[in-house]
């Protein structure tokens, strides 16, 4: 019933060109996913940390950036995985915003230059000194879905991961 209702929805938001209602009276961008009122979009081509940034900013989002390593689950669940149930991964990895700021000695959230926590992000705690890292994050979708971030070369490929607010 549920789906069926959602079918329904979509036809009325594309038939009137206009963004599709979540949950929560959360309206997305058209594309967009929400997930506990933020908006979430993946796009299903591989490509770099930095052409990642450009490519969320092309959609007026940002690299999608989490309180906390259990934030990551529900997003890539609702949001990433089934968008790419047809693409050849099975756990996506998908980039996130954190980078590692040399002249701040600390991970960072890029887009608006706070501090990653590290309570919730132990895989970031160390320093990789004047080298430029980026996050990735990936989920495994088993019994019980887990999160886990990595950083990693920025210029390694992974789909990038957008998040905007919602309209």
């Amino acid at each position: 019933m549920w789906k069926m209702f959602r079918i329904v929805l979509l036809v009325i938001a594309l038939a009137q060109n206009k963004p599709l209602a979540a949950s929560q009276g959360v309206v997305c961008p058209t594309g967009f996913q929400n997930v506990h009122g933020s908006c979430y979009w993946v796009s299903l081509t591989p490509t770099t940390w930095k052409a990642a940034t450009v490519i969320c900013q092309s959609h007026n989002a940002h690299l999608a950036d989490f309180s906390s390593r259990y934030e990551i689950v529900p997003v890539m669940l609702d949001a990433v995985i089934p968008k790419s149930s047809s693409f050849k991964y099975r756990d996506p990895k998908v980039w996130i915003d954190a980078v590692y700021s040399p002249s701040k000695r600390h991970w960072i959230w890029s887009h608006d230059s706070s501090l990653v926590n590290y309570r919730y992000f132990t895989q970031l705690a160390h320093s990789p000194g004047t080298t430029e890292r980026c996050v990735f994050a990936i989920v495994n979708t088993g019994i019980h879905p887990w999160a886990h971030e990595f950083d990693v070369n920025c210029e390694n490929s992974y789909l990038p991961l957008c998040e905007t607010s919602p309209i």
